[in-house]
């Protein structure tokens, strides 16, 4: 009869409840990221906290889990957090779309996509303002939206409708 040790772990990092080597992490995020592609924020969310490395990408993905269970002020922290995780000094969008893929971005693309662990850090700071934004929405911060609508390259319809919709402002998170 065997015991259990980290190298016959099936899963490692499952036994301990954190990823014990990169390799571990890494299949986490892979677990997390299909756990959020089928609609399962919790289970995403427990597979991203077990993760022994932090990353932008790793905040930004347990960001979209609370946003998914409608923990709003969470998720607005995580993201606050994934932003001091990302590189100092990143635009958004270092290259322009074709105009075809440009008007189906600002018009029709969800903001609620998980973020890839190696995105590029300029697309990683528009998909990161874009769910900053709907969190700020839902939380009335109407100052915070129209903050993160001007430093966005392109004019969402969702931000704007955002702007639209935010009442009130309560800027006080």
């Amino acid at each position: 009869m065997s015991t259990w040790s980290p190298a016959n772990d099936a899963f490692p990092g499952a036994a301990s409840g954190r990823g014990t080597s990169p390799e571990a992490d890494a299949a986490l995020f892979r677990t997390a990221i299909s756990y959020l592609l089928a609609g399962e924020a919790g289970y995403a969310y427990l597979c991203l906290d077990r993760m022994a490395q932090e990353s932008y990408a790793v905040a930004y993905n347990k960001a979209l889990c609370c946003y998914l269970a409608a923990a709003y002020e969470a998720c607005f922290r995580l993201l606050g957090e994934a932003e001091r995780l990302l590189p100092h000094k990143v635009s958004c969008g270092s290259k322009p779309l074709p105009p075809e893929l440009a008007q189906w971005e600002f018009k029709k693309s969800s903001p609620f996509c998980p973020m890839p662990e190696d995105a590029p850090p300029d697309i990683v700071r528009m998909q990161l303002l874009r769910l900053k934004a709907e969190a700020a929405g839902k939380l009335g911060l109407t100052e915070e939206v129209k903050r993160i609508a001007s430093g966005l390259l392109g004019e969402y319809m969702h931000i704007k409708n955002l702007m639209n919709k935010t009442p009130t402002n309560h800027d006080d998170i």
